[in-house]
């Protein structure tokens, strides 16, 4: 299959945009996501610091039912999957999770301090749902957008390059075909305004229809000589011929003429041996 110029230039140019903006996909995705990433550990880490100092004095007191409240109210705080509380005095714990907990994605623990005292270990569960949902929306509108801009940049680059590029090649491939087929008007002229290369195109094509009507003239010319010279040497010829028959009418008339006095001068001979030979016998 044989593609014009312009579908072979809107090929490679919707190849390279595409991988410029697969690329360009790829980078900021990643870049979120680890921007998300981080944000989601600061968030982390600073719910666990806030769980263990609430934390503190429930253990102090051996308050198991309050422990319990605070572990079930922090359990509602995004992308907490579990808590559990390992008391370091009785070995004791206490855990809280989500019945429909998605996958974990990281843990992180501290200690919960009471005075300078270490009275218990916290463990908190975090799941990355809603950093894989942000990440989700984050790359359908990047792709949206690059789906957006590239079909803008294809169709500017359609049409100028159907205006300021296809057009004038095509008016030049069409007078080259006209010249070709002897129908052309050399007296057109291209649009050799555009201060680039197709314009520099158009006028270097106007030079030669220029230099190519200027040269049929000088033939035209030089023909019109030519048939003024034929048809004096065809009246010089027509008169050399005239001129020649005549000649030949006298030559044949001299002839004739030479002949008749051959005759003339035997019939003269014969009469006179004929008298000759009549003396002879009289005398």
């Amino acid at each position: 299959m044989q593609y014009s110029l312009a579908g072979k230039m809107m090929m490679t140019l919707t190849l390279v945009m595409l991988c410029v903006s697969l690329a360009v996909a790829t980078l900021n995705y990643q870049f979120t996501s680890r921007e998300l990433s981080r944000q989601q550990l600061r968030q982390a880490t600073t719910l666990l610091e806030l769980a263990a100092q609430s934390l503190s004095e429930p253990l102090a007191s051996g308050n198991q039912a309050q422990i319990e409240n605070l572990l079930n109210e922090l359990l509602r705080a995004p992308d907490v999957n579990g808590l559990t509380v390992r008391d370091s005095r009785t070995q004791r714990s206490t855990s809280v999770s989500q019945k429909n907990a998605a996958n974990v994605s990281f843990r992180i623990n501290t200690q919960v301090m009471h005075h300078g005292q270490a009275l218990a270990m916290l463990d908190i569960e975090f799941n990355n749902q809603a950093l894989r949902t942000t990440l989700k929306t984050v790359l359908l509108q990047n792709l949206a957008v690059t789906a957006v801009l590239l079909l803008a940049t294809l169709g500017t680059v359609w049409l100028l390059t159907r205006r300021h590029i296809l057009r004038p090649v095509k008016e030049v491939s069409l007078c080259l075909a006209q010249i070709a087929r002897g129908e052309a008007d050399l007296s057109k002229r291209l649009d050799a305004s555009c201060p680039d290369e197709i314009g520099e195109l158009a006028g270097n094509f106007n030079l030669v229809l220029e230099r190519l009507s200027n040269l049929i003239a000088d033939v035209g010319l030089v023909s019109s000589a030519l048939d003024q010279h034929a048809g004096e040497m065809d009246i010089t010829t027509g008169h050399t011929s005239h001129a020649t028959a005549q000649q030949v009418q006298q030559v044949e008339s001299v002839a004739a003429s030479v002949q008749q006095l051959a005759r003339s001068a035997i019939q003269v001979a014969r009469h006179a041996s004929s008298t000759r030979e009549t003396l002879k016998k009289t005398f």
